[in-house]
């Protein structure tokens, strides 16, 4: 928690040219690799002693609701039926059953 940046660290891969000639006007010096490069300072960690694992921490038996960060152009988007997992083949078979059954009548095709 004590470490810090050293003064002399330095994180610019490019410098200005030095011996790159202002001409008339207006002007940027051409950028060469900096020889003094250290990369990006990486604060050092280490582990929490107070940590523990907890496989199960985001599992849950069933869900009562789900929230939905919407930005849309167009007024009017239809959402149901949601489904949450991870198994892609029940995913899939349920698409298929809903999905289809449900666009018709209501704009989507069909």
């Amino acid at each position: 928690p004590d470490a810090r940046k050293p003064d002399d660290w330095d994180e610019r891969a490019k410098i200005d040219d030095p011996e790159d000639t202002k001409p008339e006007g207006e002007w940027r010096p051409r950028q060469i690799d900096n020889p003094d490069y250290k990369g990006k300072w990486v604060h050092p960690e280490i582990d929490n002693p107070e940590y523990s694992p907890d496989p199960h921490l985001y599992a849950y038996d069933s869900f009562g609701v789900i929230g939905l960060d919407l930005w849309q152009v167009k007024s009017g988007t239809i959402f149901d039926n949601f489904l949450i997992t991870d198994d892609e083949k029940l995913a899939e078979e349920i698409g298929k059953e809903t999905w289809g059954a449900t666009k018709v009548g209501r704009g989507w095709g069909g």
